[in-house]
């Protein structure tokens, strides 16, 4: 879009001041309206940075820029996915009202964004690097350099901050990512011996090596931003200006994206506004990315609800956060909320409602088996496959690591967590006696929420609307089956015998089978390990799960010829 096109477009600040409250404010203030400058990342989460903690990595940039304003460390995400944290952030709605809460998804249609409410208020709103929100006609900013991975600034951001026009600037610059795949960017630079190993992960060799990489993609994004901030500095963009360093969700770790637990919700959130932020404040306060819109048609002089309304917005989710920044209150949300449904492997509906202390999470269809991509064989997860296979070889053998597997594949479906003494959330507290009233406290908030939300626990997406099986119910990590695996018993195949694993999604599922052409039920074979056979064979399976019961897998073995082989060597081992 040209400058000339847009300045046309937005009516000027002429008709923002005719917005009930925006004469009131503009006429009590003395300075100009600030610029709003946010630093907005991909995939990197709060605990990896020096100023959160983390003295295992290396972030002297964003350090020494928290130490000139305020930290969040309560800041959190509705969604641990790229595309539906956006889309809260730029509608200022929780996932199911936006309706974007699928990955890769679009808004529901007549949606209102950062971009219409903050052109409102007589602001430039701009947009660089990543977008990942659609349709492109209902977030419509100045779009420049729509890439990630940039080591800086970048080229238009230097154009636009040396003439900015005779408006305020509202820019989200997206370009900066420790995103997967760990490219290292900036070196192998971390020692594998000196990084962090949370306890959810499993410490092993590969992941140590992948987690140093790691390191080198937030050390690569700490200079990027740091470069950012001298151009801030140089342009005399510093003293009028609010200046936010965030991110969108956890990293690709398990436990982490994808997921609830605050390692995959909880975001870095530091601002600064010279002479109006207290440098080197900190907040405990709890607030949302859908928090973001009216906080910053607030910090604009705005009135967030007069303004939505006046737009044609729905009525937002979030509110504004500025009387937390500018120190005059230390409370802000008593919980937030944590919405997933499915992205493009990951399908595994969860809700998730989160205080000061505690944490519950449902996890909708628990009978499934959580469908991680690290545990999943495919050939386009075979990096993140060989990390995982080295933590069931440990896991074999340690008792811990066993724990932390079982622990990322088959969820309950009710986890509460003490978060002041279990921050990784990793003791479950669900089963506890004495936590009961708690349980049922969370459990009821959460539902009451999502009933004010629409939200059915379905995760019904508006553009399958006139479709009678929706998406989700066709993934692969969904399917009430039972999959059959024969490979050569030797490992070079020099004689006719199989061996026979047979697995379901429904991983608390009890397997009956039958090799002898009759149909399995619960008086057939019990199936508890993998068992060898003699071509020609039928083998016939079924699965129950209490009220579920699988249809029978009929597999027919012939021979241990080409195709059992090519399977076996090519295939991946879970690909039915």
């Amino acid at each position: 879009m040209k400058r000339r096109d847009f300045v046309r477009g937005i009516g000027g600040t002429a008709a923002a001041a005719m917005l009930p409250g925006f004469q009131k404010v503009m006429a009590a203030s003395h300075s100009p309206r600030p610029n709003i400058f946010m630093i907005f990342t991909d995939d990197t989460p709060q605990k990896d940075h020096g100023c959160y903690g983390n003295s295992h990595v290396r972030t002297p940039n964003i350090d020494r820029f928290a130490s000139e304003g305020m930290v969040f460390n309560n800041a959190y995400t509705p969604a641990p996915m790229c595309g539906p944290s956006r889309a809260c952030l730029y509608t200022g709605l929780y996932p199911i009202r936006n309706g974007a809460h699928p990955n890769h998804a679009s808004v529901k249609p007549n949606m209102k964004s950062m971009a219409h409410y903050m052109k409102a208020v007589g602001y430039r709103v701009i947009i660089l690097g990543k977008q990942h929100i659609r349709p492109a006609q209902y977030f419509p900013f100045e779009e420049y350099d729509v890439n990630l991975g940039f080591d800086g600034p970048g080229e238009d951001i230097r154009k636009i901050l040396a003439d900015p026009g005779d408006k305020p600037l509202c820019v989200m610059m997206n370009h900066f990512q420790t995103h997967w795949p760990f490219n290292h960017r900036g070196g192998i630079n971390t020692d594998p011996e000196q990084v962090e190993i949370p306890a959810y992960l499993v410490d092993t060799s590969e992941t140590r090596t992948m987690r140093s990489k790691y390191y080198s993609e937030i050390e690569f994004v700490d200079r990027a931003v740091g470069r950012v901030l001298d151009l801030l500095k140089e342009r005399n963009m510093e003293e009028n200006t609010l200046t936010i360093y965030a991110s969108d969700h956890g990293s690709h770790w398990p436990h982490e994206k994808w997921n609830l637990y605050d390692a995959g919700i909880k975001v870095p959130f530091i601002a600064r506004w010279p002479g109006k932020i207290e440098p080197g404040s900190s907040t405990d306060a709890l607030v949302s990315l859908v928090d973001i819109i009216p906080t910053f048609i607030d910090v604009a002089g705005g009135n967030p609800e007069r303004v939505v309304l006046d737009c044609g917005g729905e009525p937002l989710d979030g509110k504004s956060f500025l009387p937390v920044m500018l120190g005059k209150k230390t409370e802000h949300h008593d919980a937030i909320y944590g919405v997933m449904t499915f992205g493009v492997v990951t399908g595994y509906p969860m809700r998730a409602i989160r205080t000061r202390n505690y944490k519950y999470i449902w996890n909708i269809d628990s009978h499934f088996t959580y469908p991680d991509y690290w545990a999943t064989n495919l050939p386009n997860t075979q990096m993140e496959w060989g990390v995982w296979s080295s933590w069931l070889r440990k896991a074999g053998t340690n008792p811990v690591a066993a724990k932390v597997v079982q622990k990322n594949l088959y969820r309950p479906p009710d986890e509460l967590y003490d978060l002041r003494t279990d921050p990784h959330e990793m003791n479950n507290l669900a089963g506890d006696p004495s936590k009961r009233g708690l349980l049922d406290e969370m459990r009821g908030r959460l539902h009451v929420w999502m009933k004010e939300q629409g939200d059915a626990g379905d995760s019904a997406y508006h553009m399958e609307a006139d479709q009678e099986v929706k998406h989700l119910d066709r993934m692969w990590c969904r399917q009430p089956v039972v999959n059959v695996k024969i490979y050569a018993t030797r490992q070079l195949a020099f004689d006719e015998q199989g061996t026979v694993s047979l697995t379901s999604p429904l991983w608390k599922a009890t397997i009956y089978y039958t090799t002898d052409g009759s149909e399995p039920n619960r008086n057939s074979t019990l199936y508890e390990n993998p068992f060898v056979v003699d071509p020609p064979v039928v083998i016939k399976a079924r699965g129950y799960d209490g009220d579920i019961v699988t249809p029978v897998r009929t597999t027919p073995f012939r021979e241990i010829g080409p195709t059992l082989l090519y399977k076996e060597w090519y295939i991946p081992k879970n690909h039915n």
